[in-house]
């Protein structure tokens, strides 16, 4: 989970908020790309904590099995999730449609 980012400086902000839009436009193209007309992304803001909680869900066929075409020897949907996450790794949106 994230915490608070007080006590970043500088590049080090841009840097956050450039991975974090590079997150949810990834988790979100992935709903676009996989999930079968059935998927929703929910977001919930508490102004009086500061803070932001999203769902992401779909009905797809799973990070895993995606993956393994490409990584055959990946073994948990875990593995498959951070290697999906990392930055220009795996994005291959076709239909980019958050952007």
């Amino acid at each position: 989970m994230l915490k608070n980012f007080t006590h970043l400086k500088g590049s080090d902000i841009v840097d956050l908020k450039q991975y974090l839009q590079y997150l949810f436009l990834e988790l979100m193209n992935n709903v676009a790309d996989h999930a079968q007309a059935d998927g929703h992304v929910m977001t919930q803001y508490y102004p009086n904590n500061k803070k932001v909680q999203f769902a992401i869900s779909d009905k797809g066929v799973g990070f895993l099995s995606n993956l393994k075409l490409k990584f055959p020897d990946m073994k948990t949907e875990g593995e498959a999730i951070l290697k999906a996450l990392e930055k220009r790794h795996y994005s291959n949106s076709s239909k980019n449609v958050w952007s």
